[in-house]
């Protein structure tokens, strides 16, 4: 057995130890008492260490899936069993990235005695290019508490449960919905636009609207829990009709069909993501975990919430192919440089062989750039990641087949009239995704993969040859100036799993250059 083997084998038996814990043994309500657990642990972690250690938001939303999983049986959850059932997900908060990390072999596994060693088998810099970038798109000023809002904060009795004031929640919303906003104009490859249709008379503003109005009142809950040292408002329940109601009145300009649409969305069932789908219902009652809501993740919450029926998500998978044309409009930038998009490749038959999403070309250095354009939705999870690269690898063998009927003459392209022949160009093929930086080597020689965001980055090229250049050996973060492999434990009760991370350096910037 190779350590791979032996390391998902140790994974598979502690999740089955989590699968056969008495605590499973508990009604409905279980979820309740676990999330309230959590949210504890999170807000001691925040009072007296001053940092949440966990990354809680995955483990809240661990016991949200568990609990789905496992079916409930009857009687209540007792506080030992929560306990170990909370620390049990904090555990696999990390478990669960390794175990996935193996079977795609990201990492190369080793065994020392009752020790895992695991360190990067594919290139580590290409994650820090995409946290670097990624971090570059936080607002720099992000709205802080209104007037009316700090008022009542300050004013509110600790001991009391009174329910915000409505002129409190509505100013609350106003503030959610610049703040997503911001974020969403912070976006260098752009953010869906409001009149973005999500199917069922929804558009993306109206699933804004909505979402700010819980987005404001979910950051007041954690307000009151920060500055009062209580946990109880990290977690709240209403019947699934005050719900609706609330939403419908910060949001005046919705229809109710449209709230309770945006409710069913987020509503987590099996198969879902907490991250996307963070509201639980348990019998007739609505649970929310503020924690898992924030603004940064409105377009994929509103992208995948849509996405799960897959007959809802048809047309929007169409009209997100279209934004392709946002690589066009960033490439017709560079100096002598002609493009084309939707390039049809046809037999000598007249048939259709494929098509170049987009095509650009330099007619005086004789070089063209052909690029497979994804639009997948923007991944938060590493199982999201995953898929992403799955796109790419699949994105490059579709161009594979392209190039190689073009190269046999099995095919041609039906360029533009006015454009020259370009059978003795220097080709670069290459697949485009949005945000992300492809990880996992391709399987197509000669096909290589980039981000819109990374090459927005750079400094605008002074011709193609710049693009090419980035395409073919992108500049990169380096180890030891930008960022350092660091080496964290876990212990588990019959093993040490001793794992490479990245730590990203603050005083050393990176952006990257053609």
């Amino acid at each position: 057995m190779t350590p791979e083997d032996e390391l998902l084998n140790l994974i598979a038996s502690q999740r089955r130890e989590v699968a056969e814990h008495p605590g499973w043994q508990a009604g409905s309500e279980r979820i309740l008492t676990l999330l309230q657990t959590a949210t504890k642990l999170r807000q001691f972690e925040r009072t007296n260490l001053g940092q949440e250690l966990p990354p809680w938001e995955t483990v809240l939303g661990l016991l949200i899936i568990w609990h789905h999983e496992f079916p409930a049986t009857a009687g209540s959850l007792s506080e030992q069993h929560a306990y170990e059932l909370v620390l049990a997900a904090a555990m696999f908060a990390r478990l669960d990235g390794l175990e996935l990390s193996s079977r795609v072999n990201a990492y190369r596994v080793r065994k020392r005695k009752r020790a895992f060693v695991l360190t990067h088998r594919w290139n580590p810099a290409l994650e820090v290019a995409d946290a670097i970038l990624e971090k570059k798109t936080v607002p720099p000023r992000i709205p802080g508490l209104t007037d009316i809002e700090r008022e009542w904060l300050a004013a509110k009795d600790p001991a009391s449960r009174e329910f915000p004031p409505l002129e409190v929640l509505h100013a609350a919303a106003a503030r959610a919905r610049d703040t997503i906003e911001l974020w969403r104009e912070h976006q260098p490859e752009g953010a869906l636009p409001r009149s973005f249709s999500l199917g069922q008379g929804l558009t993306v503003g109206d699933a804004i609207d909505v979402l700010a109005g819980l987005m404001g009142f979910a950051d007041l809950c954690i307000d009151v829990a920060d500055s009062q040292k209580r946990s109880e408002t990290t977690l709240i329940t209403f019947s699934t009709t005050s719900f609706s109601s609330l939403l419908a009145k910060l949001a005046p300009s919705c229809e109710r069909t449209q709230v309770d649409n945006v409710i069913e969305r987020i509503i987590y069932t099996r198969g879902r993501s907490p991250h996307n789908s963070p509201i639980v219902r348990i019998g007739e009652k609505i649970l929310v975990c503020p924690p898992l809501i924030s603004a940064r993740l409105i377009d994929p919450i509103v992208l995948r919430s849509a996405g799960y029926d897959p007959s809802r998500f048809g047309p929007i998978g169409r009209e997100l192919g279209g934004l392709a044309t946002r690589w066009a409009e960033w490439l017709r930038q560079v100096p002598d440089v002609l493009v084309a998009e939707r390039v049809k490749v046809v037999t000598p038959e007249g048939r259709q062989a494929g098509d170049l999403d987009v095509l650009a070309i330099d007619p005086k250095r004789k070089q063209a750039v052909c690029l497979e354009i994804k639009w997948p939705v923007d991944a938060w999870s590493l199982n999201e990641v995953m898929k992403i690269e799955d796109w790419a690898t699949k994105a490059s063998i579709q161009l594979a087949q392209v190039r190689e009927k073009l190269s046999c003459h099995a095919a041609a392209a039906k360029t533009p009239n006015n454009w020259p022949d370009l059978s003795d160009f220097a080709w670069t093929w290459a697949v485009g995704i949005p945000r992300q930086l492809a990880m996992r080597p391709l399987p197509e020689a000669d096909v290589h993969t980039t981000s819109l965001r990374y090459l927005m980055a750079m400094q605008p090229p002074t011709s193609l040859a710049d693009v090419v250049n980035a395409l073919r050996t992108p500049d990169l973060p380096r180890e030891g100036e930008h960022f350092a492999i660091e080496r964290i434990t876990i212990t588990l009760d019959r093993a040490e799993i001793h794992v490479d991370v990245l730590g990203i350096s603050s005083s050393a910037p990176w952006t990257p250059h053609a």
